[in-house]
């Protein structure tokens, strides 16, 4: 997965997510962390046939909410978080 934010190129070392459920309207898909855990927060995706679309939108925002984001800015959980999302999302040189 390559994912552009603000002008940086990150590249995910796997594809980072799973769906762990379906419903008829809609599925739930959550974050596979680096150490095989699955994270707490799910992805609501409505359009199933546009899935790839909805998990490229999560990953620009966690990306840019949490990797490039100062860590005087975050609480020590975000900053746990972070250094996952790190070990995941890996910006291309």
């Amino acid at each position: 997965m390559i994912i552009d934010v603000g002008g940086k190129r990150f590249i995910s070392s796997y594809f980072p997510f799973v769906r762990t459920d379906g419903h008829e309207d809609f599925d739930v898909w959550n974050l596979i962390l680096s150490d095989g855990s699955i994270s707490e927060s799910s992805i609501i995706v409505f359009e199933p046939k546009d899935v790839d679309s909805e998990l490229h939108t999560n990953a620009k925002w966690l990306i840019n909410e949490y990797i490039l984001e100062d860590d005087d800015a975050l609480t020590p959980r975000a900053i746990a978080f972070k250094k996952e999302l790190m070990e995941i999302f890996h910006e291309q040189c």
